[in-house]
């Protein structure tokens, strides 16, 4: 990744933000933006209606994990997914979470920091 990137995604952020508190413009309310930096490419897809069937949130959700979204990811098309490397050959295992510990640990109420560098 680009060291600038984060700038941009913050920029961007903070402008939906200030759209919001103003009353302005179109805030990306149940979008999801894609930002490719080596391609120099955007992608917007427009959540849809809630789903019980959904691969994430529905009874039968089939995308439980970080990997399991990585995964599924590298399936779809958009920005240059290609380029992405495997999170196990980067990322320790003991720093690896999944979306249910997590909900426990943030339920736990213990200090902790989630690094989510999607």
């Amino acid at each position: 990744m680009i060291g600038t990137v984060p700038g941009l995604i913050g920029i961007l952020e903070a402008t939906e933000v200030l759209k919001i508190i103003t009353g302005i413009g179109s805030p990306m309310h149940n979008k999801f933006l894609m930002y490719d930096s080596l391609q120099t490419s955007f992608m917007s897809i427009k959540k849809p209606p809630s789903n019980p069937k959904c691969n994430v949130c529905g009874k039968t959700a089939s995308i439980t994990t970080m990997q399991d979204s990585y995964d599924q990811s590298c399936q779809t098309r958009g920005p240059h997914s290609k380029s992405r490397v495997n999170i196990d050959d980067k990322v320790p295992a003991r720093c690896h979470i999944t979306c249910t510990d997590y909900h426990r640990l943030r339920g736990s109420n213990k200090n902790h920091i989630l690094l989510d560098v999607r």
